[in-house]
């Protein structure tokens, strides 16, 4: 449309406006700008205790050249940060590998998901290019923790003497002992 009003109006900055604008269409058309990437997750153990640590590790290999790419690797619920960052903002050369590692402390039992990656890639001048996400899921079990029963209750007890132990549980029964060295009585209390 420019061309047509600098031919009419006889007018080069017309010409040199246009050209410019069809150069950028032409070359946004047949130029490939979707970053290619590969990421790969690890993680240090799949089961484990409540309190316990693990090791993470993520791994960002750039095919093409990358501005600057966002990554997070969001925590699971019940969990915190003992060291490292879950996240990471570099800027990529074609063929580069970036290792990010960080642990994790797992604060109560939970089954959760591990391996999904939320990625940003922006541009050179700061807006929004390319976002994603890359999932290789690994479910990993936190169980809670058990501690050794003190087997040294009874010391220093008769069989005769009465010894009241009650512990209440969720399901509505009373455990209660009617002498040392008898059998355990089950009450429901409901």
């Amino acid at each position: 449309v420019s061309l047509v009003f600098a031919a009419l109006l006889r007018r080069i900055e017309l010409v040199m406006i246009g050209t410019t604008f069809a150069v950028a269409i032409v070359a946004a058309l047949f130029g490939d700008r979707t970053p290619r990437m590969r990421f790969s997750h690890n993680i240090s153990r799949l089961t484990m205790f409540e309190g316990d640590e693990i090791d993470v590790e993520f791994t960002i290999h750039a095919s093409t050249a990358v501005p600057i790419a966002e990554v997070v690797d969001p925590l699971p619920a019940g969990a915190s940060l003992v060291s490292g960052r879950n996240d990471t903002i570099v800027s990529l050369s074609p063929g580069q590998t970036v290792t990010c590692h960080y642990r994790l402390r797992i604060n109560r039992r939970a089954r959760f998901t591990q391996g999904r990656l939320f990625h940003r890639i922006y541009s050179g001048s700061g807006l929004i290019m390319w976002e994603s996400e890359w999932s290789d899921p690994k479910i990993c079990t936190a169980y809670p923790r058990v501690d050794a029963v003190n087997r040294g209750v009874g010391r220093g007890f008769r069989a005769d003497q009465r010894k009241v132990f009650a512990v209440i549980f969720a399901n509505g029964f009373l455990v209660v002992p009617v002498l040392w060295k008898s059998d355990v009585v089950v009450l429901n209390v409901n």
